[in-house]
């Protein structure tokens, strides 16, 4: 879902303008990709911030950061927005393609809830 865009997508990939919010419907949003590492931290607060706002119209969104995007700056964000980490979720994806998802370090791991 690029930047909110929904002219000439998909309908089961849009944003639902007007219907009820169906309870199964997920939100992810891919980080990136960037020439430098540096612009993953400096976008940090902005890749959040959008899906934090999702979380209006979608159950839970998922940001897929990419392996060399650093994970610190996405978790202070997150917690700075109290944001739950079961709502907005951190999947980490490394080179060899496997994914893991990130905890918010103060609370219970994901498995225990």
């Amino acid at each position: 879902m690029p930047d909110f865009l929904s002219g000439g997508m998909a309908r089961n990939s849009t944003i639902p303008l007007y219907d009820p919010i169906d309870d199964v419907r997920d939100a992810a949003l891919i980080v990136g990709p960037y020439g430098h590492a540096g612009a993953y931290q400096s976008q940090a607060f902005d890749w959040v911030a959008k899906a934090k706002a999702l979380l209006a119209v979608f159950r839970r969104t998922t940001l897929v950061l990419p392996e060399d995007c650093p994970v610190k700056p996405y978790q202070h964000w997150r917690a700075m927005l109290r944001a739950q980490d079961r709502d907005l979720m951190l999947l980490k994806i490394s080179g060899d393609g496997r994914g893991e998802f990130l905890e918010d370090p103060l609370t219970r791991p994901l498995r225990e809830r």
